[in-house]
This record gives C-alpha cells, structure tokens and sequence, in this order.
C-alpha cells in the first residue's frame, strides 16, 4: 500500500511538473512571436523611412540640378551614360569621335533629364544638363544590350548605356516607352477650347441647314401661297355683286 500510495504521489508530482513545463513553453513561444512581430514591423518601418528619404533626396537632387523644372515629378532614376558621337561637316577628312558621359537619367512625367556628372570630352564644362521632351520623342530603340537610343522628330538621337543591372536597364526602357506613349495618347485628346469649337460649328451648321431647307420649302410652295389675299369686299367690287 505503501509503495502504491507513493507511486501515486510521483505521477501527481510529475502531471504538475509537465503541465508547468507546456505552460512555461507556450509563454515562451508567445513572446517569442511577439518580439518577431515587433522586429517585423520595426524593420518594416526601417524600410519605408528610407525608401521615403531616399526618394526626398532624389527630388531634391533634381530640383538642385533642374530648377527650371520644379514643377515636374521624378518617377524615378537610372545611373547610366550617355554616349554621343561627334563629327566636323565642314571636313569630311576628320574622323567621326565619340564620347561618353557618366550621370543620372531622371525619367518625369514629361521628360528623360539626364545630368552629366564627369566629362571625359573636355568641353571644359564638367556637368551640363540634358532635358528630352517626351512630344519631341519619336521613338525608343533599343539596340546592343544594355544599350537605349531616344530618337527624336528632328533624327537627333540620344544614346544611353552602362546601366547598374540589367533589370535597371529594362526598367528604364519600359517606362521610357511607357511615358512616351501616355504623352501621345494626351496628347491627341481635344482640350475644351477645342471641343468648344466643335459645338460651335456643330450649332453654326445646324442654324444654316435649317435655313437653306426654309428656303427650299419657300421656293416649292405655290405663288398663291405668297401672294397677298384678297378681301371679301375686293371680291364683291370684282364680280359686281352689292
């Protein structure tokens, strides 16, 4: 009875202890979680602080290199190169020479601004801008890899390349094509004045059909309906009657 009664007391003993050993681990793994869920969001919030002050600075950076465009949105930015080709029309005997030029390609709403950071052509001028309307853009061509060509309504082009990544390099072709064409589609929207205009002449042709089809109807109508009537008494005096 002895050995029973204590056999009994050791599972008791050993029932508590695990049923304080599950509780202690599932407050574990609870807190746990929610430290995970605390590093979450505070790496999330990390994330977002610096995507956001990254794009501040990219505007800044652009107002500081664009101010005639302050009124324009950065969409985004690419570090790449533009390559230009140069040659002298008042001698065909020189050679053709070309130059590259490192900077940043800001892509706007309305334009590709690229800023020229370094110049290996000894222009004597180390950063110039480049500003590329978007309606002057007649098409993107894009050739050897990595390599984006802007051609313009007048045939000048503009050559980019030496993009960071392959990705940077096809996201900057797209939404150059992508931008180009939403300005076309704009573009050839009629304003309001127009389509004022449009009612305007709508309303003018309107009045002078109305008018031409009066003056067929006048003209088809019989004389007596526009000659003047006679009175009754006209009529006693015509045919003698009192």
């Amino acid at each position: 009875n002895d050995v029973q009664k204590t056999a009994q007391m050791m599972a008791k003993d050993l029932e508590s202890v695990s049923e304080g050993v599950t509780k202690n681990v599932a407050l574990v793994g609870e807190e746990i979680g929610k430290g995970w869920a605390g590093l979450h969001s505070f790496i999330d919030g990390v994330l977002n602080e610096n995507s956001l002050s990254q794009s501040e600075k990219v505007r800044e950076q652009f107002l500081a290199r664009f101010p005639d465009l302050k009124e324009e949105e950065v969409v985004d930015s690419f570090n790449c190169s533009l390559v230009q080709k140069y040659r002298c029309y008042h001698n065909s005997g020189t050679p053709e020479r070309q130059y590259t030029f490192d900077g940043t390609l800001y892509v706007t709403i309305t334009s590709a601004a690229f800023w020229a950071e370094d110049d290996e052509a000894g222009f004597g001028r180390a950063n110039f801008p480049v500003v590329l309307r978007f309606n002057a853009v007649e098409k993107v061509q894009r050739g050897q890899p990595g390599m984006l060509r802007l051609l313009l309504n007048s045939k000048a082009s503009f050559v980019f390349n030496s993009f960071e990544s392959e990705n940077h390099y096809m996201g900057a072709s797209s939404m150059l094509e992508h931008m180009i064409e939403s300005t076309r589609s704009v573009a050839s929207q009629p304003t309001g004045e127009e389509l004022s205009a449009r009612d305007g002449r709508g309303a003018d042709a309107g009045e002078e059909k109305a008018a031409d089809e009066q003056e067929k109807r006048l003209a088809t109508e019989p004389e007596k309906a526009a000659a003047p009537r006679t009175s009754e008494s006209d009529k006693k005096k015509t045919t003698g009657e009192i």
